[in-house]
């Protein structure tokens, strides 16, 4: 009986050594095989944009913590990946005033009642102290409302 065993276990090992993932330089290698770059060249990056994602891509690359320099490294993929409507990518404008005052009235009118707004449980995106879980205000209407207008 242990003799089979010990035959399932060491044949179970040979498959996971020889079916293992790649290594990370064979992982790399096979990266650039298949023709894929970084960053990617399937839309033009202007040296603005450029410079701004190398000091981004600095910046994630010190974060201590793995999960969070994980979370960070996916948003900055993906903000690679889709179209650029700036030569930044996305750009910060004033609001409208008056889309700026819905917004304003609902947050204030929320937090009038600060009890009464939810904890977020769960968050990996937003960093808070130990023991204080953030609050969070939903904008239900107000948010679809502004988001059609702009």
């Amino acid at each position: 009986m242990l003799k089979h065993i010990i035959v399932c276990v060491f044949s179970i090992l040979s498959l996971v050594i020889v079916n293992g993932r790649p290594t990370e330089q064979e992982r790399v290698e096979l990266w650039y095989k298949n023709g894929n770059t970084w960053p990617p060249k399937w839309q033009e990056e202007s040296d603005a944009f450029k410079a701004a994602m190398d000091i981004r891509e600095q910046e994630i690359m010190s974060i201590g913590g793995a999960d969070e320099r994980w979370e960070n490294w996916m948003q900055f993929t993906s903000g690679r990946m889709v179209p650029h409507y700036t030569e930044f990518g996305f750009k910060l404008i004033d609001t409208p005033p008056e889309i700026h005052k819905k917004l304003y009235d609902e947050v204030q009118a929320n937090v009038k009642n600060w009890e009464d707004i939810p904890y977020e449980h769960d968050v990996d995106a937003i960093y808070h102290p130990k023991g204080m879980l953030p609050k969070f205000i939903n904008m239900g209407r107000v948010a679809r409302e502004v988001t059609t207008v702009i």
